[in-house]
């Protein structure tokens, strides 16, 4: 007689295990499967955490800090590290794991999905691109830290996504960034996180008002809500802790989404 699956769990679920908490990121559909064709279950420890803005909306691809309990009224910042992943034997969690008494929203849980398929297809830029960044890298993930947490993702334009690499400096990349906002956010605090974002460029890349290595065509703000499917898939999000492809000439994925 075949296993019965189970379907009281489910990706993104919050649950103790072992006095430990931590959410579920097997797929459904694996997580259903008999153990003889998926004998464990993928789980990530969580701790409580303060909220710092370059882990929420997935933007560090290694790290997010996410909050349960919103719809309560008592919401709880998680953080959670990819790289401490662990595969527990499947029938173990079933019998032994139980739910936590605050869960993620469905938003919550689309921010979470998102993050988890970010492992594994991040944008690549030019190694040039990435080596020029250098000069702006620690402030951008500074910046993000302190503003950026009602800032969903920042989205770069390079090139118009031709994206060659450069022999000179005096042949700058074109840049256009989108700091998009979620709807929540106060459109003046998007504004200001473009300005300082802005600052940083012209402070590292324009002298005696010449671009070198990168020139910042524009920094814009502008709503989730207006940011269309054409911009999406001619941009690349830059996320913190971002790096390119490690071979010359290698295939450039897909954008993320």
């Amino acid at each position: 007689m075949s296993e019965e699956r189970n379907l009281s769990w489910w990706q993104g679920a919050l649950a103790m295990l072992d006095g430990t908490l931590g959410v579920l990121i097997s797929h459904d559909c694996d997580i259903a499967a008999e153990s003889s064709v998926e004998p464990k279950i993928e789980w990530i420890p969580a701790t409580a955490s303060s909220t710092d803005g370059s882990k929420t909306y997935g933007k560090n691809p290694r790290i997010l800090e996410l909050s349960c309990g919103a719809n309560t009224g008592s919401a709880q910042c998680l953080h959670f590290d990819v790289r401490s992943k662990t595969t527990p034997d499947k029938q173990h969690f079933f019998q032994n794991a139980a739910l936590f008494e605050q869960q993620f929203s469905a938003d919550q849980l689309v921010i979470l999905r998102r993050w988890l398929s970010a492992r594994y297809g991040r944008s690549a830029f030019p190694d040039a691109f990435e080596s020029a960044m250098d000069r702006v890298r620690s402030k951008v993930d500074e910046l993000s830290k302190k503003s950026g947490g009602g800032i969903r993702a920042l989205y770069f334009d390079v090139d118009d996504g031709h994206m060659t690499e450069r022999e000179t400096e005096g042949d700058p990349y074109e840049l256009l960034v989108y700091v998009v906002y979620p709807m929540e956010t106060p459109i003046k605090i998007a504004e200001e996180f473009a300005t300082k974002l802005s600052a940083i460029f012209s402070s590292k890349f324009k002298t005696s008002g010449v671009w070198n290595g990168i020139e910042l065509v524009s920094c814009d703000a502008i709503c989730e809500d207006n940011f269309s499917l054409l911009l999406a898939n001619s941009t690349k999000t830059w996320r913190v802790d971002h790096r390119s492809l490690a071979t010359p000439g290698a295939s450039v994925p897909e954008p993320d989404r």
